[in-house]
């Protein structure tokens, strides 16, 4: 497997911001995106458990509080169940690729770049990375699975639907083919 942009970039240094409340948090931190980049993630190996394809994790850590976590994870294509309950509550941002989350009932979530993804505690179902995924994450470690019912679902935020300001009618000129 050769990936995407394997050259390493110089390593921007994290900034970290404490927080003012009392919570449990002690703070955040911001880097720029640079920091992300693929050259800069370390290699986790190939995913232990796959049914499809061959899925290898790449990821880097920003920040780790015992609450909060953040950081990035890149996958190449493959596709995994995911039987056991997820621990934490997790929010990520697609930079790149596409993929697909399923419920434990089978029904699908899919998603690409410029989407927001909650994938809450408790969370049961499969992963399919259909094309290498990079992503931002972020972690929290709360106490109680706050959703009700048999099924927790994963929820998918579509960028044409957060930011349809952002979008053009191209259905008279396609900017990218010129037709």
């Amino acid at each position: 497997f050769a990936p995407r942009t394997a050259d390493v970039v110089q390593q921007p240094h994290a900034t970290y911001v404490e927080s003012s409340s009392p919570s449990s948090s002690t703070g955040f931190c911001h880097v720029p995106l640079e920091y992300f980049h693929f050259g800069n993630l370390s290699s986790k190996g190939p995913r232990a458990t796959f049914d499809w394809g061959t899925p290898q994790d790449w990821s880097r850590k920003l920040a780790d509080d015992g609450v909060f976590r953040a950081g990035s994870w890149y996958c190449s294509e493959g596709g995994w169940p995911s039987p056991n309950g997820k621990a934490v509550t997790e929010v990520f941002y697609v930079l790149e690729g596409h993929g697909m989350l399923g419920d434990a009932d089978g029904m699908q979530h899919f998603f690409g770049p410029g989407d927001v993804v909650i994938i809450p505690k408790g969370h049961t179902g499969r992963w399919d990375v259909n094309t290498p995924i990079h992503k931002v994450w972020a972690v929290n470690a709360h106490e109680h699975i706050e959703e009700s019912g048999p099924i927790i679902r994963a929820q998918v935020d579509h960028f044409k639907d957060f930011a349809a300001h952002c979008l053009r009618d191209t259905s008279t000129f396609d900017p990218l083919y010129g037709n």
